[in-house]
Protein backbone atom coordinates (compact mmCIF):
# COMPACT_ATOMS: atom_id res chain seq x y z
CA UNK A 1 0.00 0.00 0.00
CA UNK A 2 2.94 2.55 -0.01
CA UNK A 3 1.66 3.85 -3.43
CA UNK A 4 -1.36 4.71 -1.92
CA UNK A 5 0.69 6.66 1.37
CA UNK A 6 3.16 8.49 -0.98
CA UNK A 7 0.07 10.34 -2.48
CA UNK A 8 -1.15 7.73 -5.47
CA UNK A 9 -4.95 8.51 -6.29
CA UNK A 10 -5.51 5.01 -7.73
CA UNK A 11 -3.81 1.46 -6.87
CA UNK A 12 -4.18 -1.64 -8.71
CA UNK A 13 -3.22 -5.02 -7.42
CA UNK A 14 -2.99 -8.34 -8.74
CA UNK A 15 -2.04 -6.81 -12.47
CA UNK A 16 1.23 -9.01 -12.93
CA UNK A 17 -0.31 -12.14 -11.89
CA UNK A 18 -0.48 -15.26 -13.61
CA UNK A 19 -4.09 -16.48 -15.66
CA UNK A 20 -3.34 -19.32 -13.77
CA UNK A 21 -3.36 -17.83 -10.16
CA UNK A 22 -7.43 -16.67 -11.18
CA UNK A 23 -6.58 -13.68 -8.82
CA UNK A 24 -9.04 -10.79 -9.64
CA UNK A 25 -7.22 -7.25 -9.95
CA UNK A 26 -8.17 -5.08 -7.11
CA UNK A 27 -8.68 -1.10 -7.23
CA UNK A 28 -8.21 1.16 -4.73
CA UNK A 29 -8.82 5.33 -4.20
CA UNK A 30 -7.00 6.65 -1.90
CA UNK A 31 -10.08 9.45 -1.51
CA UNK A 32 -12.62 6.67 -0.80
CA UNK A 33 -10.45 4.79 1.69
CA UNK A 34 -9.88 8.15 3.25
CA UNK A 35 -13.18 8.40 3.39
CA UNK A 36 -14.14 4.94 4.52
CA UNK A 37 -11.51 5.57 7.33
CA UNK A 38 -12.73 9.00 8.35
CA UNK A 39 -8.46 9.41 8.84
CA UNK A 40 -6.81 12.19 7.32
CA UNK A 41 -4.19 11.74 5.06
CA UNK A 42 -1.33 12.19 8.17
CA UNK A 43 -3.70 9.60 10.02
CA UNK A 44 -3.67 7.34 6.97
CA UNK A 45 0.21 7.57 6.80
CA UNK A 46 1.01 7.13 10.72
CA UNK A 47 -1.23 3.55 10.24
CA UNK A 48 0.36 2.54 7.19
CA UNK A 49 3.74 2.64 8.88
CA UNK A 50 2.25 0.98 12.14
CA UNK A 51 0.92 -1.53 9.70
CA UNK A 52 4.58 -2.05 8.20
CA UNK A 53 6.90 -0.13 5.53
CA UNK A 54 10.12 -0.65 3.42
CA UNK A 55 11.53 2.11 5.64
CA UNK A 56 11.12 1.31 9.28
CA UNK A 57 9.95 -1.84 11.48
CA UNK A 58 6.54 -2.29 13.12
CA UNK A 59 5.55 -2.15 17.12
CA UNK A 60 5.52 -6.13 17.59
CA UNK A 61 2.13 -7.61 19.02
CA UNK A 62 -0.04 -5.14 17.31
CA UNK A 63 -1.89 -6.90 13.91
CA UNK A 64 -3.52 -4.80 11.54
CA UNK A 65 -7.15 -4.66 13.75
CA UNK A 66 -4.97 -3.16 16.86
CA UNK A 67 -3.40 -0.75 14.79
CA UNK A 68 -6.22 0.28 13.24
CA UNK A 69 -8.26 0.80 16.77
CA UNK A 70 -5.05 2.75 17.80
CA UNK A 71 -4.67 5.07 15.23
CA UNK A 72 -8.40 5.66 15.02
CA UNK A 73 -8.09 6.63 19.10
CA UNK A 74 -5.23 8.73 19.33
CA UNK A 75 -4.38 10.05 15.94
CA UNK A 76 -0.81 9.94 16.09
CA UNK A 77 1.70 7.14 16.38
CA UNK A 78 3.15 9.85 19.67
CA UNK A 79 0.48 9.35 21.06
CA UNK A 80 -0.20 5.98 20.39
CA UNK A 81 3.62 5.10 22.04
CA UNK A 82 2.29 7.50 25.17
CA UNK A 83 -0.52 5.30 25.89
CA UNK A 84 0.35 1.77 25.03
CA UNK A 85 2.04 -0.73 27.43
CA UNK A 86 5.42 -0.90 25.94
CA UNK A 87 6.21 -3.90 28.32
CA UNK A 88 3.25 -5.83 25.82
CA UNK A 89 3.66 -3.98 22.72
CA UNK A 90 7.68 -3.26 22.82
CA UNK A 91 8.74 -0.64 19.81
CA UNK A 92 12.06 -1.31 17.87
CA UNK A 93 14.73 0.38 19.48
CA UNK A 94 15.56 3.65 17.52
CA UNK A 95 12.23 3.21 15.83
CA UNK A 96 12.11 5.18 12.79
CA UNK A 97 8.91 6.40 11.82
CA UNK A 98 9.44 9.92 12.04
CA UNK A 99 11.72 9.59 9.31
CA UNK A 100 9.34 7.28 7.27
CA UNK A 101 6.75 9.67 8.03
CA UNK A 102 9.03 12.80 5.79
CA UNK A 103 9.70 10.79 3.41
CA UNK A 104 5.83 9.70 2.79
CA UNK A 105 4.39 13.00 3.32
CA UNK A 106 7.73 14.67 0.88
CA UNK A 107 9.26 11.68 -0.83
CA UNK A 108 12.76 12.30 -2.59
CA UNK A 109 11.52 12.98 -6.42
CA UNK A 110 14.12 13.91 -9.01
CA UNK A 111 13.09 16.69 -12.07
CA UNK A 112 12.72 14.08 -14.71
CA UNK A 113 13.90 17.34 -16.87
CA UNK A 114 17.52 17.00 -15.16
CA UNK A 115 18.15 13.53 -15.63
CA UNK A 116 19.90 12.41 -19.27
CA UNK A 117 19.20 8.47 -18.67
CA UNK A 118 21.39 6.60 -20.70
CA UNK A 119 21.27 2.99 -21.34
CA UNK A 120 24.30 0.88 -20.16
CA UNK A 121 25.56 -1.64 -18.05
CA UNK A 122 24.57 -1.52 -14.37
CA UNK A 123 27.05 -0.02 -11.80
CA UNK A 124 25.71 -2.59 -9.31
CA UNK A 125 27.79 -1.38 -5.89
CA UNK A 126 26.51 2.21 -6.80
CA UNK A 127 23.38 0.92 -6.61
CA UNK A 128 24.28 -0.92 -3.14
CA UNK A 129 25.79 2.43 -1.78
CA UNK A 130 22.25 4.19 -2.70
CA UNK A 131 19.34 1.79 -1.92
CA UNK A 132 21.40 -0.34 1.13
CA UNK A 133 23.48 1.98 2.63
CA UNK A 134 21.21 5.80 1.86
CA UNK A 135 17.90 4.26 1.74
CA UNK A 136 17.97 1.26 4.35
CA UNK A 137 16.56 -1.57 1.88
CA UNK A 138 17.99 -4.80 2.46
CA UNK A 139 20.93 -5.82 0.64
CA UNK A 140 20.18 -9.41 0.36
CA UNK A 141 17.01 -8.45 -1.33
CA UNK A 142 18.80 -5.70 -3.81
CA UNK A 143 21.11 -8.49 -4.72
CA UNK A 144 18.50 -10.71 -5.61
CA UNK A 145 16.45 -8.09 -7.80
CA UNK A 146 19.79 -6.96 -9.79
CA UNK A 147 20.51 -11.12 -10.52
CA UNK A 148 16.90 -11.44 -11.85
CA UNK A 149 17.64 -7.78 -14.05
CA UNK A 150 20.68 -9.18 -15.47
CA UNK A 151 19.35 -12.42 -16.45
CA UNK A 152 16.14 -10.51 -17.93
CA UNK A 153 18.80 -8.45 -20.05
CA UNK A 154 20.53 -10.96 -21.28
CA UNK A 155 17.79 -13.42 -22.01
CA UNK A 156 14.75 -12.18 -22.71
CA UNK A 157 13.15 -11.04 -25.90
CA UNK A 158 10.41 -9.11 -27.27
CA UNK A 159 7.23 -10.65 -26.90
CA UNK A 160 4.90 -11.09 -30.01
CA UNK A 161 1.48 -8.66 -28.86
CA UNK A 162 -0.52 -11.65 -29.43
CA UNK A 163 1.15 -13.34 -25.98
CA UNK A 164 -0.82 -11.30 -24.01
CA UNK A 165 -3.75 -13.04 -24.49
CA UNK A 166 -5.08 -16.20 -25.68
CA UNK A 167 -7.94 -16.81 -29.04
CA UNK A 168 -10.18 -20.05 -29.13
CA UNK A 169 -10.00 -22.31 -31.91
CA UNK A 170 -13.10 -22.53 -34.09
CA UNK A 171 -14.08 -26.28 -33.63
CA UNK A 172 -16.13 -28.05 -36.73
CA UNK A 173 -17.25 -31.47 -36.12
CA UNK A 174 -17.87 -33.91 -38.90
CA UNK A 175 -21.86 -34.64 -39.58
CA UNK A 176 -22.75 -37.71 -38.53
CA UNK A 177 -24.66 -40.18 -41.08
CA UNK A 178 -27.34 -39.27 -40.28
CA UNK A 179 -27.17 -35.74 -41.22
CA UNK A 180 -24.98 -37.03 -44.17
CA UNK A 181 -28.03 -39.18 -45.51
CA UNK A 182 -30.88 -36.19 -44.71
CA UNK A 183 -28.27 -33.58 -46.51
CA UNK A 184 -28.19 -35.87 -49.85
CA UNK A 185 -32.03 -36.31 -49.63
CA UNK A 186 -32.78 -32.62 -49.86
CA UNK A 187 -29.94 -32.10 -52.51
CA UNK A 188 -31.70 -34.55 -54.62
CA UNK A 189 -35.04 -33.14 -54.21
CA UNK A 190 -38.12 -35.15 -55.34
CA UNK A 191 -38.42 -37.64 -57.65
CA UNK A 192 -40.14 -37.31 -60.86
CA UNK A 193 -43.12 -39.18 -61.99
CA UNK A 194 -43.24 -40.79 -65.49
CA UNK A 195 -45.84 -39.86 -67.59
CA UNK A 196 -48.48 -41.40 -69.84
CA UNK A 197 -47.36 -42.93 -73.76
CA UNK A 198 -43.43 -41.67 -72.30
CA UNK A 199 -40.88 -44.10 -73.72
CA UNK A 200 -40.48 -46.03 -70.65
CA UNK A 201 -43.56 -48.10 -70.79
CA UNK A 202 -43.55 -51.39 -72.56
CA UNK A 203 -45.00 -51.84 -76.37
CA UNK A 204 -46.50 -54.42 -77.35
CA UNK A 205 -45.78 -56.81 -80.25
CA UNK A 206 -48.14 -57.43 -83.25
Amino acid sequence: MDALTFGSTVLLRHMTFSEAKKMPIQEFHLDRVLSAFDMSMEQFIDLCIMLGCDYCGTIRGIGQKKAFELIKTHKTIEAVLKHIDKEKYPPPENWAFEQARKLFINPDVADPETIDLKWREPDEEALIQYMVTEKSFSEERIRSALQKLNKGRTSSTQGRIDSFFTSSKLITSAPTSAKRKALDEKNKGPAKKNSKGSGGSKMRAK
